[in-house]
């Protein structure tokens, strides 16, 4: 018979609730939940004190099973730590554009031939950008930027900005630093063609005879070869074969060789510079050895002097007019135009890279318009005029 205290024979007499599959209780309170994920790997998960809501999360973990044959919760824990460490990373990579500006200057200086006017430029984009991570700067952005420019620059400056800055990015995506380059795609501005700068045979003469003597060797060569100055300066004795008659530029500004043929005057002038050598056995000498660092530092003064003296004569001085040292080159590429040397032979000749420079001089040919409209004329037209 049972006692008044619910138990028989020291056992309890209350009925037994019976534990639901898949859940279990701590000695704290906290449930416990047990199931299986969709690739049978067995899961526990500590829930709250709430058998309810263990319940419920219970019901939720197997449709889940049931639902996605490639449902576990533990790769998907391992899917978000690894997304999140992919965020870290990215983050990490994210760099101030100031910062960078600096990292490109550095590489720059190794492999950028135009370096000084690099660092300039790129003073201007970091007191812009410097402030914003590179993955930051829009489209948008750049676009303010390059009109910005056109308020106090000139079209062609802004082309330039925006060249430097579409390369600095997109080293910066060769460098996975960045997914994709904004400047791409931004139109340039339009250039104006401006006039064709070159000197007529007395302009010269007087620009020749205001030039110190150990001067005038570099500007004849420079007339009468195209070189830019840079090529000019750094050009050897080993570059000049008297025997083919021709000058090796060992790299021009587009990074690549040409050879450019001696004209008389040009041997000449070089003949008697070798004459003067000092150390004949050293192909690495410079052909000029006097030549000072820039032209900028005797050529404007003996331009003025030249314009000076032809006004003196009453003689015209037009063409002395913002005349630089570059504008040489534009004298011995208009003198080829005029002699009716052909545009692909002066590119050649010039190391252009394309055929839009060599479009200013077209018209300076002596009726090369002419020429061309008449060539609609021909031998059937002309009876057709007579019978009217």
């Amino acid at each position: 018979m049972a006692q008044l205290d619910g138990t028989r024979g020291g056992w309890s007499t209350k009925k037994k609730v019976r534990a639901e599959r898949g859940l279990s209780q701590r000695r704290d309170g906290r449930w416990i939940i047990t199931y299986t994920c969709s690739l049978r790997h067995l899961h526990r998960e500590v829930v709250d004190t709430v058998k309810g809501n263990a319940r419920d999360l219970l019901a939720v973990r197997r449709t889940a099973a049931q639902k996605d044959a490639a449902w576990c919760p533990r790769l998907e824990r391992q899917r978000a730590l690894a997304a999140d460490q992919a965020e870290q990373e990215r983050e990490a990579q994210r760099i101030l554009f100031s910062d960078y500006c600096a990292d490109y200057l550095a590489w720059a200086k190794l492999h950028h031939k135009g370096y000084a006017t690099d660092v300039c430029r790129v003073g201007l984009l970091s007191a812009t950008f410097g402030q914003l991570k590179l993955d930051e700067i829009t489209p948008a952005r750049v676009d303010a930027f390059l009109a910005m420019l056109l308020t106090t620059r000139r079209p062609s400056t802004g082309n330039r900005y925006r060249t430097l800055l579409q390369a600095m990015l997109s080293r910066a995506v060769r460098h996975r630093r960045l997914a994709s380059n904004p400047v791409t795609g931004l139109a340039r501005h339009e250039e104006p063609t401006g006039r064709v700068i070159y000197l007529s045979p007395e302009a010269e003469g007087a620009v020749y005879a205001a030039l110190r003597p150990e001067h005038r060797a570099l500007f004849l060569v420079s007339c009468h070869m195209g070189l830019r100055w840079s090529e000019q300066r750094r050009l050897t004795w080993r570059c000049v074969d008297f025997l083919t008659g021709a000058i090796t530029i060992e790299e021009s500004k587009a990074g690549r060789s040409r050879v450019v043929p001696m004209n008389s005057l040009v041997r000449e002038l070089l003949t008697e510079l070798a004459t003067a050598r000092t150390r004949l056995g050293d192909p690495r000498e410079a052909v000029f050895v006097d030549a000072p660092r820039r032209p900028d530092d005797f050529f404007p003064a003996a331009v003025e002097r030249a314009r000076t003296a032809l006004a003196g004569a009453g003689k015209d001085a037009s063409q002395l007019h913002a005349y630089t040292w570059h504008a040489n080159r534009h004298t011995w590429a208009s003198r080829l135009t005029m002699a009716g040397v052909d545009p692909r032979t002066i590119m050649a000749l010039g190391g252009w890279s394309n055929m839009g420079m060599l479009a200013r001089y077209s018209h300076l040919t002596p009726g090369h318009l002419q020429a061309a409209v008449e060539k609609l004329v021909t031998a059937a037209t002309r009876p057709a005029l007579a019978s009217n």
